[in-house]
C-alpha cells in the first residue's frame, strides 16, 4: 500500500496540502457510501418525507459523483437502478432500498492498478491542476471548481513472447469496444504494440536503438545469458 491521498492526489496527512504522490507510491482514499448514507439521504430528501423519488436519486448521483465515483455505475441507467431497488413499486426509496443500491455501488470500488497507464494519467492531471493554481498551499479546490482525478481505462495491451501479444478493451471506452471486441491477440496485436512501444520513445536516437535491436533479435534471437 503507497501514500494515502485524496481525489485530488494531495498526500493524506500534510496540512497544506502541498504534497502529492502518483504512481506506484500513491493510494486514492475512496470513501464508502454506505457510510454517508443518513446525511446523503438527509441531503437528498428535500421534502422531508421520508422518502426519496426518481428526480431526488437522479440529482443525488448527479452531485455526489465527484465525490464517490462508484456512482458512475448508475450515471447511465438511474432509473433502471431505482426500478430494481423499488421492489414494492411504490415510486420511492427508503434509507433500508437506499442501502441495497449504495452497498452494490461500494463493491465496484477498487485500488487502480500499478501500472504506467495510471501513473500517466495521475501525472498529466497533477501537471494540469498545479497549472490551474497559483497557490500551492491552499485546500479548498472544491471552491475553485478544480475537477478531481479520474481514471480513464484505455484497455490493457502487452507483449507475450515470440511474434505475439495480446490486447484487452474490457471496461474501456475505446472504438474496438464499442464494437464488442474484447480481446484479441497473435502477431497483428504484436504489430499493435510495437508501433505504440515505438510512438512512446522521446529522440531519434532510442528509436533508432529500438529498431536495431529489433532486427538483431529477429535475426540472431535474444541473448538470455546475459540476464
Amino acid at each position: 500500500m503507497g501514500l494515502l491521498t485524496d481525489h485530488y492526489l494531495r498526500v493524506q496527512g500534510v496540512n497544506d496540502g502541498s504534497v502529492y504522490a502518483l504512481g506506484d507510491c500513491a493510494t486514492i482514499q475512496q470513501p464508502k457510501l454506505i457510510d454517508q448514507i443518513e446525511v446523503l439521504f438527509t441531503e437528498a430528501d428535500t421534502e422531508h418525507r421520508g422518502a426519496l423519488n426518481l428526480r431526488q436519486f437522479q440529482k443525488l448521483v448527479q452531485e455526489k459523483i465527484a465525490d464517490f465515483p462508484q456512482l458512475e455505475m448508475f450515471s447511465q441507467s438511474v432509473e433502471k437502478a431505482f426500478i430494481e431497488a423499488d421492489k414494492e413499486k411504490s415510486g420511492h426509496l427508503t434509507v433500508a432500498t437506499l442501502r441495497s443500491i449504495l452497498e452494490k455501488a461500494d463493491k465496484k470500488i477498487r485500488a487502480l492498478p500499478a501500472t504506467a497507464q495510471v501513473a500517466h494519467q495521475e501525472g498529466e492531471y497533477v501537471a494540469h491542476l498545479l497549472n490551474q493554481t497559483t497557490n500551492l498551499q491552499f485546500n479548498d479546490h472544491e471552491q475553485h471548481d478544480l475537477q478531481p482525478f479520474r481514471y480513464k481505462h484505455m484497455g490493457s495491451l502487452t507483449y507475450v513472447g515470440g511474434n505475439a501479444a495480446a490486447i484487452d478493451f474490457t471496461d474501456s471506452k475505446s472504438v474496438l469496444n464499442m464494437f464488442k471486441l474484447k480481446s484479441l491477440s497473435g502477431r497483428s496485436v504484436a504489430y499493435l504494440w510495437k508501433s505504440y512501444y515505438f510512438t512512446e520513445m522521446f529522440t531519434g536516437r532510442t528509436k533508432t536503438l529500438l529498431i536495431f535491436d529489433w532486427i538483431r533479435v529477429h535475426l540472431y534471437g535474444r541473448d538470455l545469458s546475459r540476464y
